[in-house]
């Protein structure tokens, strides 16, 4: 499907996903005494180097799970594992690879589909993108982030202001006391 994205749109998604993100990681370091562990965590957006870079700890991780990748080509956490180092490298080919993979094995796996669905919106597979957050939404209609992501592609990259802003007004209903995101998810209603 051919999708007609002009470069405003495109700069306002950008925009609003990074602000997003940090919202949700704010929200997550408030709220984490709270919740069970996480077991991925992303880099927000723009705080990428210009290209792929790798230090020791990313090395040493990238050899101890594809060592265990070796003894069994199925283990999740070394999937998980590696999506999250190559995420966080910038190297988002490589990333997408491994959470696609995961999701072969575990397709239910939020944190998998929800990782995916950010990495396949930074390579531009805007379509392919919002596929991973629907597919969030309909295991968990209660999953924000998922909601909020659709909401803004569906607004501002796809042009489907009324279907994002069904997306959007669910989190006013789902997550109502997280103040920030709730000024966003208003100003964004508000633009019409």
């Amino acid at each position: 499907m051919q999708t007609n994205t002009s470069p405003k749109g495109k700069q306002v998604v950008v925009i609003t996903v990074a602000a997003g993100l940090v919202l949700m990681l704010m929200f997550s370091f408030m709220s984490k005494s709270h919740q069970p562990v996480q077991r991925a965590q992303s880099r927000p957006a723009g705080s990428q180097s210009a290209g792929p870079s790798m230090n020791a700890e990313q090395s040493s991780k990238i050899q101890t799970y594809m060592e265990q990748l070796k003894t069994n080509p199925d283990n999740t956490e070394a999937l998980n594992g590696l999506g999250e180092v190559f995420m966080s490298m910038g190297s988002l080919e490589k990333s997408a690879f491994f959470w696609n993979r995961l999701l072969k094995i575990t397709p239910e796996d939020e944190s998998a589909l929800y990782h995916y669905g950010i990495v396949l919106l930074k390579l531009d597979k805007t379509m392919q993108s919002v596929d991973q957050f629907e597919k969030i939404v309909k295991l968990n209609p209660e999953n924000y982030h998922a909601c909020y992501y659709l909401g803004m592609i569906l607004r501002n990259d796809l042009n489907q202001k009324e279907k994002g802003a069904k997306y959007l007004r669910k989190i006013l209903e789902i997550n109502p006391d997280h103040k920030e995101l709730i000024d966003i998810v208003r100003k964004e209603l508000a633009k019409g």
